[in-house]
């Protein structure tokens, strides 16, 4: 199963039609969307918020080592030097209030610019006092959540960039950004998920003793 958390139900709608997800009336506190490959929870902002809601949804989940965790959202981006729809997968993550950093593993290849991302519990709109480049209100309330359920290695943070701290960002924008990313991150999505973590096959004794024998 590919787990899939967003803040905001802006950027839920593009994904819900991409992956053609229904929603899970059964859960009444959160909107959750789903299909056979896909779970997609809407969290809300803020770091906590966002924190809460995805442990409430993964407690009652059965998580697996093949399973996959992303977060796609929007961001912004202090530096110029990503441009307006630029989709960055995070190889850092820090909690601005409690000056915590976290390092998701890099270890699938990918073809998305990279970035540090700082979490933030109210809206940023300059970059006084900003450690990353780019900036949201969610990332490293859901790593932190994550951390209980998944293993480093499956977790990605997709964020596309949709503003420079200055606000100037419609609910049209965000679905025109998102809509835009998911084909590529789709794409690396399907090589992603041909990983399969081996497993170690175990034997009954009855089984052992047969191989012995077969092997003698």
């Amino acid at each position: 199963m590919i787990y899939i958390s967003v803040a905001l139900g802006v950027e839920a709608k593009p994904i819900i039609k991409y992956f053609n997800l229904k929603r899970d009336n059964e859960i009444k506190k959160l909107q959750v969307f789903k299909n056979e490959r896909i779970t997609l929870i809407v969290t809300g902002a803020g770091v906590l918020k966002s924190a809460i809601a995805l442990t409430h949804i993964l407690s009652q989940s059965v998580i697996d080592e093949d399973d996959i965790f992303l977060n796609i959202g929007i961001c912004g981006a202090k530096s110029r030097k990503y441009q307006i729809g630029d989709i960055v997968l995070c190889n850092r993550i820090i909690n601005s209030e409690l000056s915590r950093n976290y390092y998701p593993d890099m270890v699938f290849e990918h073809p998305f610019k990279e970035g540090s991302l700082e979490s933030f519990n109210s809206p940023v709109y300059n970059e006084e006092g900003v450690i990353g480049e780019l900036v949201d209100m969610e990332g490293a309330g859901l790593f932190e959540a994550t951390t209980y359920f998944f293993e480093s290695y499956q977790l990605s943070f997709f964020k596309i960039v949709s503003d420079y701290l200055d606000g100037k960002v419609t609910e049209k924008d965000v679905e025109t950004l998102i809509t835009s990313a998911l084909p590529e991150v789709d794409g690396w999505l399907r090589k992603r998920e041909e990983f399969k973590v081996e497993r170690e096959i175990q034997f009954s004794l009855e089984e052992i003793e047969e191989i012995e024998r077969v092997k003698s």
